[in-house]
């Protein structure tokens, strides 16, 4: 329940004495998880204008039991939110949309058959083998992308109706083929953004803005070519637009958090923004960088300080002196922030030249995307606590993952 599930995350934290150093916490989209947060998670501070007063009690909220602990702001798995699109939002509308309902249904449904026949025959497992040179994929639950790869595998097969002939299996009529082929090219950019999103080298917070924006982009264009399934990238981008509103919405401060996150990643600076939002953009990375920079105290470097006191006393001893305005003082930070969306290095390593954008990505960068990697210390988690070791204690089990896991590091 709930109330378990952050009584335990709490645990953990104090435990490994964490503190404050938790930035946000990634989960999936279960109901158990999303109410821990709600009821216990970090909320933000309300403005003092909307903030209920009673002028004898003080705030209201000042009455209310404090909470035993708080946890950290949350944040939802982005490919698990994408992975709710791909098998709930277009199953929904594939089958109650009357053109394609028929046909999807009877389309699955010998996708299946070829599934459950080469997994429990080997005859038609060799089948498989001899006419495509590749195993079948058999869809599974736990695992993302794996509907569609097994779909596109089916329809990757050259000699498909031979294939059911042998197998045994209704062949696949011309217009049930059409449909798949265009439910494949549909979904390709989606396999393509869950793929990028769950990755574990490249996992910033960053990827996310771009990832949706290029995706919606991509299935904008997927429409041209389409022969029947011509309303799916319509209603996969309203999918995207819903589960996603509040990062989504510009005026936001979930917007504004993953734009600078994406906007100080190197690979991709302004290259992902509408050119009519470079300098709205810019405009926040500066007042980003000048706030950090203020709180942590910077100054200008000392050879610059040291160049400015010379020019000045050279001028006041100077016979000459025609009391010329003096020079404009430089913004440090607005033409660090210039230099670093004008480079053309899309290394990480470049951040080491701005100081200021570095502290920035280092704050908005912090959460990852995507809860995918710790999701796979579960199916890891399955080879160690086999049935065999049912008495292991919860320690065991743990330093026997962290090992099992860490197998190919030098340590």
């Amino acid at each position: 329940t709930f109330d378990v599930i952050a009584s335990l995350i709490d645990d953990i934290h104090t435990s490994f004495s964490l503190g404050d150093k938790v930035v946000r916490t990634v989960t999936d989209n279960g109901s158990n998880f999303a109410k821990a947060f709600k009821e216990y998670g970090f909320q933000e501070e309300e403005d003092e204008e909307t903030a209920e007063v009673d002028h004898n009690f003080g705030l209201i909220s000042d009455l209310i039991d404090h909470q035993p602990f708080q946890l950290p702001k949350h944040q939802c798995c982005t490919t698990h939110t994408l992975n709710l699109i791909a098998a709930y939002d277009i199953h929904k509308h594939l089958f109650c949309t009357s053109s394609s309902s028929a046909l999807y249904r009877s389309s699955i449904a010998k996708c299946s058959a070829l599934w459950n026949k080469a997994s429990r025959s080997c005859k038609a497992y060799e089948v498989i083998e001899d006419n495509a040179n590749r195993k079948l994929i058999v869809p599974c639950v736990t695992r993302w992308n794996s509907f569609y790869n097994a779909v596109e595998r089916v329809m990757s097969i050259e000699h498909l109706s031979i294939v059911c002939d042998e197998m045994g299996v209704a062949k696949f009529k011309m217009h049930e083929i059409t449909f798949l082929k265009d439910y494949c090219k549909v979904l390709k950019p989606l396999a393509m953004a869950l793929d990028i999103l769950q990755g574990e080298e490249k996992c910033f917070y960053g990827y996310i803005l771009p990832t949706l924006l290029k995706l919606m982009d991509c299935l904008q264009h997927s429409k041209v070519d389409l022969k029947v399934a011509t309303s799916l990238p319509d209603a996969i981008i309203t999918s995207i637009r819903k589960r996603f509103a509040l990062l989504l919405d510009t005026e936001g401060k979930p917007f504004q958090e993953a734009m600078l996150a994406a906007v100080t990643l190197p690979m991709f600076k302004l290259r992902w923004l509408l050119e009519d939002k470079h300098e709205h953009a810019k405009m926040v990375l500066n007042e980003e960088a000048r706030k950090i920079s203020s709180e942590a105290g910077t100054t200008l470097p000392l050879q610059q300080q040291e160049s400015a006191i010379v020019c000045a006393v050279s001028n006041s001893d100077n016979f000459f002196d025609y009391h010329q305005p003096a020079p404009q003082a430089v913004d440090v930070i607005a033409d660090e922030v210039n230099k670093f969306l004008c480079d053309s290095d899309i290394s990480l390593a470049c951040m080491s030249k701005y100081p200021n954008v570095r502290e920035v990505f280092l704050k908005y960068n912090a959460t990852i995307p995507s809860s995918a990697p710790v999701e796979r210390l579960f199916s890891l988690g399955a080879r160690v606590f086999a049935s065999r070791r049912n008495r292991l204690s919860d320690e065991r089990v743990e330093e026997l993952i962290l090992l099992r896991y860490n197998k190919d590091f030098d340590l």
